[in-house]
């Protein structure tokens, strides 16, 4: 995967899928069972591997599911601390549907385990409720409220 450190700031690439039900109203966050906070599904991108192969791979992984890439919606970089340590994060967010029938179309939540034995939990999170939870970026909290038709490029710095 791609991801350094350089002078004790680490770097990563990371790609994430932005997944809503069909009535557009909910969206599937994650969060690993060891963390506080919730995000967007994804993971980091490998050398040679183009980010949406990268999206496709982490959902299958992660949930077990196949995917269908609909577009970008956000660029963003992302400079943040995390267990005491920097980050400057390059993300890409996609919007993308989920195509199978499994437990992650389904309204609730549910419990898988990464490719490193790691657990995470899944679940459907009213758009409305991200106010009230701790999600990172926090910036999603407002911006998949009014989902842009066009890619945006966005800067943030949380520390």
């Amino acid at each position: 995967m791609i991801n350094f450190e350089i002078d004790g700031v680490k770097f990563n690439y990371r790609v994430a899928a932005i997944i809503l039900n069909d009535e557009k109203n909910k969206i599937l966050l994650n969060q690993n069972l060891a963390e506080t906070f919730w995000f967007i599904p994804g993971g980091r991108c490998e050398p040679l591997e183009f980010s949406k192969n990268t999206l496709e791979r982490e959902v299958e992984e992660e949930m077990g599911e196949d995917i269908t890439i609909e577009r970008p919606v956000f660029l963003v970089e992302n400079l943040f601390v995390h267990a005491d340590k920097k980050y400057h994060e390059i993300g890409i967010y996609y919007i993308a549907h989920i195509e199978g029938t499994n437990m992650a179309v389904r309204d609730e939540e549910f419990i898988r385990e990464d490719e490193l034995g790691k657990k995470i939990k899944f679940k459907w999170f009213n758009l409305d409720e991200l106010k009230n939870i701790s999600l990172q970026p926090a910036f999603l909290k407002e911006r998949l409220q009014n989902i842009p038709d066009q890619m945006e490029i966005i800067e943030v710095k949380d520390f």
